[in-house]
């Protein structure tokens, strides 16, 4: 029941960012599973947030664009395997 509530909780706080290019500022690839600094004063964010989920798109119109989902890490986190 409790990594269900994590879960649901976390898919609730979903986030999805369309970014200009593949690369993130240090000039690596976007890579899902991974941590990310999540700035975002219209929502008043400002912590860590996994990439859930990567595409990389070529629009004619956009040109070379990425689209992220992010969420809070705490939605993935595995239950203990020991008896509590």
């Amino acid at each position: 029941a409790e990594w269900e509530i994590r879960v649901a909780a976390g898919r609730s706080a979903e986030l999805h960012y369309t970014l200009p290019g593949w690369r993130d500022a240090s000039g690596k690839l976007w890579r899902a599973n991974t941590l990310a600094p999540v700035r975002d004063s219209f929502i008043g964010l400002d912590r860590d947030m996994l990439l859930a989920g990567v595409t990389f798109i070529l629009d004619p119109h956009r040109g070379s664009v990425t689209e992220l989902t992010l969420m809070p890490p705490a939605a993935f986190d595995l239950l203990s395997a020991e008896p509590q």
